[in-house]
């Protein structure tokens, strides 16, 4: 009994110190993988949302992407620009936590209050 205790309590030794290293090398990775992004909340579904549905506060949510560091998509409704879009239709179904995209609402012709896309401006 005290040899099967003893080899057990150097099975648990050998367990935690693996378990040890290992969560070292994944706290390691994320690190390098997360080095150049950023995180942002962009406007989402919180709940099954249909076709031509006006959008009231109760229907949005927020998510959060990473992203490259310095990249700007023009297409996501970012936090700050969340109040903008309520009281518009959806164009196209959305299952909840989908992001909501400034294309899937119905906007009177020539309307985009998304920022401009500047990335034409950068110097080569």
């Amino acid at each position: 009994m005290m040899k099967f205790l003893k080899r057990f309590g150097i099975s648990l030794l050998v367990f935690f110190f693996f378990v040890l290293l290992n969560s070292r090398y994944l706290h390691h990775e994320r690190e390098q993988l997360y080095k150049d992004a950023e995180e942002l909340q962009i406007v989402a579904a919180a709940t099954n949302l249909a076709k031509g549905t006006v959008l009231k506060f109760d229907d949005i949510g927020l998510i959060r992407i990473y992203r490259h560091r310095g990249g700007y998509t023009k297409h996501y409704i970012l936090k700050p620009d969340a109040y903008m879009i309520l009281g518009h239709k959806l164009r196209f179904d959305l299952e909840p936590r989908q992001p909501i995209l400034w294309a899937d609402l119905d906007l009177p012709e020539g309307v985009h209050p998304s920022p401009p896309d500047l990335s034409s401006l950068a110097s080569p």
